[in-house]
């Protein structure tokens, strides 16, 4: 008979492995019919993450079909461009990861980066660029103030 002297860390860990349940992926059933039309009960919980590198968070118009409008009403009007100036909206400073507020710009020194307190800044009465062909001029923005109620019949 051969005796053999394993430390007692490999002992103690063979043990734990011993003792330790075994774990198993759980089996679930994928769906046959459309999840739209399910009841809510039936579809099961997912978890989706995602990252978006496509480019489109760089740039000064929104929807993509806005692009068209540049140098036009429909780019400097938040009626078709998604992130242009509204001014039926306060717009806040952001927040800190503490969420105390980031100090406000003026409107001659705006920030470039409302999370960058050291970011450069802007006057926009002078040196505004609506896009990034555009000449510097005095911040602008256009309403829409014509008899058409749907978005449709403003048609830009």
């Amino acid at each position: 008979m051969i005796k053999i002297r394993l430390p007692s860390y490999i002992c103690r860990w063979l043990i734990v492995c011993a003792l330790a349940p075994a774990a198993y992926a759980a089996q679930t059933d994928l769906a046959t019919v459309p999840l739209i039309t399910s009841a809510p009960q039936t579809v099961l919980p997912n978890l989706l993450y995602v990252l978006d590198d496509s480019g489109s968070m760089d740039s000064t118009y929104m929807p993509d079909d806005a692009n068209n409008f540049a140098g036009k009403y429909g780019y400097a009007s938040e009626q078709c461009n998604g992130v242009y100036y509204n001014p039926a909206i306060t717009y806040s400073p952001p927040v800190t990861s503490t969420g105390t507020p980031y100090s406000n710009s003026s409107f001659t020194s705006a920030s470039t980066n409302g999370f960058n307190s050291s970011a450069s800044t802007v006057n926009l009465s002078t040196s505004f660029k609506a896009s990034s062909g555009d000449t510097a001029a005095a911040a602008y923005y256009y309403t829409y103030s014509g008899t058409q109620t749907t978005e449709a019949q403003k048609n830009y």
